[in-house]
């Protein structure tokens, strides 16, 4: 039951935001669904936009709303990458603690390439267990570990499935 209500997070957080939850004002409007009064902007996201990393702050907007000011998910600024982003314009779901480690590329650690274990998957992404990344998709209900994180899992998911294995593994690996 546990995963059905995070699937159900992440598809609501991800349609919330996909296009419409950017810094910038022009894309930064929420997306109401039809029928619905309003639309609650979900916590709990985090992105990276040209070495800015941002988080979800959580709001309801009317569906009426007709300010910019009223009609718009925040997000606040986390911190800034030393270098830059792992990729940009990616959100994931992530705590504000982790969001800024995370999301900004790091001293490049190689990706070791493990293929010992097989999961059951509950949807489309990258996941990090017990130290080991797979990559889920709608075609098979397994996986094969993909690669070992030298540190473990971060606190980070809600990875698309259609991201390169080199930032999924800089997103979910512990840095």
């Amino acid at each position: 039951m546990r995963s059905w209500g995070l699937c159900v997070f992440c598809v609501v957080a991800l349609v919330a935001c996909r296009g419409g939850c950017r810094k910038n004002d022009e894309h930064h409007r929420a997306i109401v669904a039809a029928g619905s009064n309003a639309i609650d902007c979900p916590p709990g996201l985090a992105r990276c936009e040209g070495g800015s990393v941002w988080a979800s702050a959580q709001r309801t907007v009317a569906r009426d709303c007709t300010s910019p000011e009223t009609c718009v998910c925040p997000w606040t600024h986390v911190g800034s990458c030393a270098h830059a982003c792992v990729a940009d314009d990616v959100t994931v779901i992530a705590d504000e603690s982790v969001a800024l480690a995370q999301l900004c590329r790091s001293d490049g650690r190689p990706i070791i390439r493990d293929s010992t274990r097989t999961i059951a998957c509950d949807g489309p992404s990258w996941v990090c267990r017990d130290a080991l990344t797979y990559r889920c998709t709608d075609d098979a209900p397994r996986a094969d570990s993909e690669a070992r994180c030298e540190r473990g899992c971060a606190a980070v998911s809600g990875v698309d499935e259609i991201l390169p294995a080199e930032i999924a593994h800089a997103l979910l690996c512990l840095k």
